[in-house]
C-alpha cells in the first residue's frame, strides 16, 4: 500500500518508497512499517503491546469504512430522490429505507462503542481504554492535514498548481511525480485538483 501511494507521488521521497531495487522488494515501505511497529512496541508497556497494536490497526479501518458507509447510504438516498424528481420509476431491486437506516446506525455504533468505558478491571490494556481510538483518529487527522497543506493550502498560497508528471522507471514501472506548475509555465495544463 505504501509503495503504491508513493508511486502516485503522495509521499515525500517517492523514488525511495516506490523503488524495488536492489532485491526486487520494496525495502522502503517495509522498513517504514518495521520502524513504526518497533516504535509502538517500545512506547507501549510490554504486556499491552500486542493488544494495543491489534486495536490500533482495527479502529482507523472502522473509521474509514464508516466514512464509506455513510457516503454510500447518502448516495442511495440521493439517487432515489433524483429518480423521483425526474419521474423515473423506482428500481426493481430496492432496499427499504429502514434497512439502510439500520445499516447506517450499526456502522455508527461500531465506531462509538469503543468509547464506552468497560467494567472496572475488564479492559484489555493497563492504560486508558480508548487510547487506541485517540491515536487512530490522530493518525487519520494528520493524514488529512498533510494532504490539505501540500495539495490545497500551499498551492493557493504560492500561486501554483500541482500537476502529474509520469516517469518511466528502469524496470518499466511508471511512477507519478507531482510537480509545481506556475500559471506562466507551458501551455499544456493538467491540474491534479
Amino acid at each position: 500500500m505504501i509503495r503504491e501511494v508513493a508511486r502516485q507521488g503522495l509521499l515525500p521521497h517517492p523514488k525511495f518508497f516506490a523503488s524495488t531495487r536492489p532485491f526486487g522488494t520494496p525495502i522502503g515501505p517495509v522498513a517504514l512499517k518495521c520502524a513504526v511497529t518497533f516504535l509502538v512496541i517500545l512506547a507501549v508497556p510490554a504486556k499491552d503491546a500486542y493488544d494495543f497494536i491489534l486495536d490500533l490497526t482495527s479502529y482507523p479501518r472502522l473509521v474509514n469504512q464508516l466514512i464509506f458507509y455513510v457516503a454510500m447510504c447518502i448516495g442511495v438516498w440521493r439517487l432515489r430522490r433524483r429518480r423521483a424528481e425526474t419521474g423515473l420509476a423506482p428500481s426493481e431491486f430496492e432496499a427499504k429505507n429502514i434497512y439502510i437506516f439500520v445499516y447506517l446506525l450499526a456502522s455508527l455504533l461500531m465506531i462509538l462503542m469503543p468509547w464506552v468505558p468497560p467494567e472496572p478491571g475488564q479492559g484489555d490494556v493497563s492504560f486508558w481504554y480508548a487510547t487506541y481510538c485517540v491515536v487512530g483518529i490522530a493518525i487519520l487527522a494528520s493524514c488529512g492535514i498533510y494532504y490539505w497543506l501540500w495539495f490545497v493550502f500551499l498551492p493557493r498560497l504560492g500561486g501554483y498548481e500541482i500537476v502529474e508528471k509520469i516517469e518511466e522507471q528502469r524496470n518499466g514501472a511508471r511512477n507519478v511525480h507531482l510537480v509545481r506548475q506556475y500559471p506562466c509555465e507551458g501551455t499544456e495544463r493538467q491540474p491534479l485538483l
